[in-house]
């Protein structure tokens, strides 16, 4: 289970580094959609006022309403939501590299501690993270033979002990 552990974050961690790769690229997108939301919105009304006035819609009575306005404004807003969502995802993963790295780094070294498997469980989850998440369970399984083994081989000593 120990070794499963070991691969589990290794893949996780490779998926992660996509992540932030791709989360990072959504930002840039999220950018430029809220940059040229005006110019979106404007482009695509005017093509759904073409649209329906081909099928005879009388589109000239629409009142104070500036349907490009209110267009261009839901897509500036549209950019401005995928890039906070992208910000907030990106922090999430950076933030669970480093906490799950710094985790592994206490586990490979032989730390007996339960916490830095809970904290891999708990960070895959946060970041939807399969890999993460069984890195953890493996951990945990893995750490609880590790204490039934010990406890075992502490009664058998303490058998001995008392025979001599």
């Amino acid at each position: 289970m120990k070794e499963a552990s070991g691969v589990m974050y290794k893949i996780g961690k490779v998926f992660n580094i996509i992540g932030i790769v791709l989360y990072g690229i959504y930002i840039v997108i999220g950018i430029s959609i809220a940059a040229s939301g005006g110019a979106i919105g404007g482009s695509l009304v005017r093509f759904i006022i073409q649209i329906l006035e081909e099928y005879g819609v009388d589109t000239s009575d629409m009142g104070s309403v500036d349907p490009e306005t209110i267009a261009s404004a839901v897509i500036v807003f549209y950019g401005v939501v995928f890039i906070f969502v992208s910000l907030v995802n990106l922090g999430l993963r950076i933030a669970a590299l480093l906490v799950i790295g710094k985790n592994r780094e206490k586990i490979d070294a032989g730390s007996l501690e339960v916490a830095p498997h809970v904290f891999t469980l708990v960070f895959g989850g946060l970041i939807s993270s399969v890999f993460y998440i069984l890195s953890g369970i493996f951990g945990l399984i893995a750490r609880g033979k590790e204490i039934k083994a010990k406890r075992a081989e502490e009664a058998l000593n303490s058998d001995e002990a008392e025979m001599l």
